[in-house]
């Protein structure tokens, strides 16, 4: 529909509330003895039709420019559906377990070696259990002991990076 159109119909509509309610209002205010204005009345209905218009279009204009979070349902309960929330729990892993080898492990190292092994079945139909040679052939002796290995300290953040970066060439 046109924006002209919609105008008109808008403009029609907001005629028709404002003369029935005004109508409306004057038989009650005959009714209880009361006389009041049509003009007044219909021009307090027609503020609020043209104030409810300002608020719609200025609300529509801030949702067209900040997209909403759709709300999905996991496990029974209803959650936003957060593009990038993943990156905020691997930001706590890693900020929790920083300094501490031990805690590194079992926070960061298990999920990267579950992350590897995913790679590793769906590129080459091999996973770290089931055929370790070939594996071990394939992602490298660093990353193998990164992956194996326990840490005597947690690695830095461009170490990370590149085991990352060879996880992604997988």
């Amino acid at each position: 529909m046109s924006a002209t159109r919609a105008n008109v119909r808008w403009a029609l509509w907001t005629f028709a509330i404002t003369a029935g309610t005004t109508a409306a209002v004057q038989t009650f205010s005959v009714f209880f003895g009361k006389r009041l204005d049509a003009w007044y009345v219909g021009g307090v209905v027609l503020l609020a039709l043209v104030l409810r218009k300002v608020v719609r279009t200025v609300r529509s204009t801030h949702e067209d420019r900040t997209p909403s979070v759709p709300i999905v349902r996991e496990s029974g309960a209803l959650v936003a559906k957060r593009p990038f929330a993943e990156v905020n729990r691997w930001e706590n892993r890693l900020s929790w377990s920083a300094g501490d080898p031990e805690r590194y492990d079992r926070a960061v190292t298990t999920r990267l070696r579950d992350l590897t092994d995913e790679r590793l079945r769906q590129r080459h139909s091999v996973t770290m259990t089931t055929d370790p040679g070939r594996a071990h052939a394939i992602i490298g002796d660093h990353l193998w002991s990164f992956l194996h290995h326990p840490l005597a300290v947690t690695p830095t953040p461009a170490q990370l990076d590149w085991y990352i970066a060879r996880i992604e060439e997988i």
